[in-house]
């Protein structure tokens, strides 16, 4: 719903500058990283647009944790568990923006200064990868598994939200008009960006869910732990970007 009601926006926003505008162009801009199209809208020096970036990126991270334990300061340490996960995915971020060009001169090369606002919106695809070993007192493996699973809700909503940034755009370039219907150029800028995440997540995990639990309160077979985790976060950062563009004058 979210992103729906970006994409009504914008197409609000063009239609009474389409009407106005002197001469309406169609650009695309690519970068190492991003990839944006938009359309603008000429008035004299001023140039308002509308477009959309497109971002996308891997993920691949491994968390390997082991737990051991002495039961005096001369005996070696005796495993207890070890654990691993894995993550792997994609990221695809869309981010609607606008914004207004300024351009210093008419010659066929026109330098130009921009400013703009941006609003990310991210897609999570993932899956996890486990394996669990438990060891009895004696230091022998007493249980071991592993499987995949996909990336659960909480996680990927998390991981969304805070990659869900609001930002501003500023920077400068130059066109070269080939004829009245196209010109080339380039574009350097920087965009910074924030956002904030406040979530809390509960899960009740039984006797039956994880056989870890299960080993340490064997003897309570309608036992169940409850895991509360709270996260509060702030994100902010700031990045440069640098483009060839394409526009196409109607």
């Amino acid at each position: 719903m979210k992103r729906n009601g970006w994409v009504l926006m914008l197409c609000s926003m063009m239609l009474p500058l389409l009407a106005m505008a002197q001469s309406p162009v169609f650009s695309v801009r690519i970068g190492p990283v991003m990839q944006a199209s938009q359309i603008g809208f000429q008035y004299g020096s001023l140039q308002p647009y509308v477009g959309i970036d497109y971002v996308s990126a891997g993920l691949d991270a491994t968390i390997d944790e082991s737990y051991s334990i002495r039961m005096d300061d001369v005996s070696p340490f005796m495993p207890i568990d070890n654990n691993s996960m894995t993550l792997e995915g994609s990221v695809r971020i869309l981010m609607p923006h606008a914004g207004v060009r300024y351009y210093l001169n008419t010659n066929v090369t026109k330098p130009y200064v921009f400013a703009g606002i941006f609003k990310a919106f991210p897609s999570i695809d993932g899956k996890v990868k486990y394996s669990y070993t438990y060891y009895n007192e004696e230091g022998l493996v007493d249980y071991s598994a592993s499987g995949t699973e996909k990336l659960d809700k909480n996680t990927r909503e998390l991981i969304e939200d805070m990659l869900g940034v609001w930002g501003l755009n500023f920077g400068f370039g130059a066109e070269y008009t080939v004829n009245e219907h196209f010109s080339v150029g380039g574009e350097f800028g920087f965009k910074m960006a924030r956002t904030s995440v406040d979530n809390t997540a509960e899960e009740l995990i039984t006797s039956d869910d994880y056989y870890y639990y299960y080993y340490y309160y064997s003897n309570y077979p309608d036992a169940a732990l409850r895991s509360v985790t709270d996260t509060d976060a702030n994100v902010g950062l700031t990045f440069s970007h640098a483009s060839v563009c394409l526009n196409f004058h109607f």
